[in-house]
């Protein structure tokens, strides 16, 4: 028998600028969003089990996943990893599912947003709310980054950057960067009040027609080549690493300056192709992201730029008026690109009302 039932919701993130660049110390520009209007929602369900049979089932759109009270597990494996946002929750709260005659049940609602948009961080934030729900405590953002952090970790080899976690439970968009010292590298977070010019929308569009995916590492590895840094970002000196970042920091000065509803659409979308084309120099396009931005700029888009990592299957944002966008839209999926619509969340992971 349930005897509470909790909902929460997370917003997914999109980078905006500075990829690349980031990794050397350059300023990025990172907000959460919602795709097409929609949130990852998940509903816990609490309800009490007999002892010894205590279990916490996770519920997604690509299968299902339990841990059990002695902390084994079975199931999709590819959901274990969520089960380090729930354990961080409950050492949090000093519970211990063993011995606690519950039962919890979490029900993923996916909210259909493509690779590349923190899923690994947005759900789990949004099960981290559910959970201390339970708990009868108002989490702090920090409280969610952890859990969230502690998945997203996972989905990453270990070396998440943590950058994710960050955008999904921030109600604002993000200037961040990686800061190098003696006593090792952390990265400096800066909410920042941004929104698009009046009378423009985003789109959100996947490249990917065929063939191999690129990978992150490779693009990494492919950017690094093209700027000329032989050796780890750490390694470099400042004098070096700023030469990179420069130009990619000077437009994102721009950038954050035109992301306003005063702001010029006309301007934001060359400041995206300018950006586009110093990423694209530096070896990380791709054909697909290229005829991506060429189908839309004859539709009528203002501009856009891959986002990410880029390559073969990178994502692309493009900037478009806002009665445009379902032409262009449709324009993009005639030629075989799907798209999403995108906009900036005006609150980050947390229960819903």
């Amino acid at each position: 028998m349930i005897t509470m039932s909790f909902v929460a919701s997370s917003p997914n993130k999109i980078h905006l600028a500075g990829e690349h660049s980031v990794v050397y110390g350059g300023w990025a520009l990172m907000a959460p969003v919602e795709v097409n209007g929609k949130r990852n929602r998940v509903t816990l369900d609490v309800s009490d089990s007999p002892a010894g049979q205590e279990t916490f089932s996770f519920k997604g759109d690509l299968g299902s996943a339990t841990m059990r009270a002695d902390g084994s597990m079975a199931g999709d494996a590819l959901y274990y990893a969520v089960f380090e946002a729930v354990k961080t929750v409950f050492s949090r709260n000093e519970f211990k599912l063993a011995g606690s005659s519950k039962r919890f049940d979490a029900v993923l609602e996916f909210g259909g947003a493509p690779k590349g948009t923190g899923n690994s961080a947005s759900l789990p934030a949004a099960l981290a709310a559910a959970l201390y729900a339970h708990f009868g405590v108002k989490p702090s953002k920090t409280d969610l980054f952890d859990a969230a952090y502690a998945t997203d970790n996972v989905y990453h080899g270990g070396k998440s950057s943590g950058g994710d976690p960050r955008a999904v439970v921030s109600d604002k968009p993000l200037e961040f960067r990686k800061v190098f010292a003696s006593s090792g590298v952390s990265f400096e977070y800066m909410e920042a009040d941004l929104s698009l010019p009046k009378g423009a929308a985003l789109l959100l569009v996947d490249s990917f027609k065929s063939g191999e995916k690129s990978t992150t590492a490779g693009l990494i590895a492919e950017f690094a080549k093209k700027s000329g840094a032989k050796k780890p970002p750490g390694e470099l000196s400042h004098d070096v690493r700023e030469k990179i970042t420069a130009p990619f920091d000077e437009i994102v000065e721009k950038i954050v300056a035109e992301c306003k509803p005063s702001g010029s659409a006309e301007k934001l979308g060359k400041l995206f192709d300018e950006n586009h084309v110093l990423l694209a120099e530096s070896g990380v396009s791709s054909e697909g992201i290229e005829a991506v931005l060429k189908v839309a700029k004859n539709e009528g888009a203002f501009g856009g730029k891959l986002i990410g990592a880029g390559g073969n299957a990178g994502a692309v944002i493009v900037l478009v008026p806002q009665d445009k966008s379902p032409k262009i839209a449709f324009g993009l999926a005639s030629a075989g690109f799907k798209s999403y619509e995108v906009s900036f969340a005006k609150r980050g992971a947390g229960i819903d009302a």
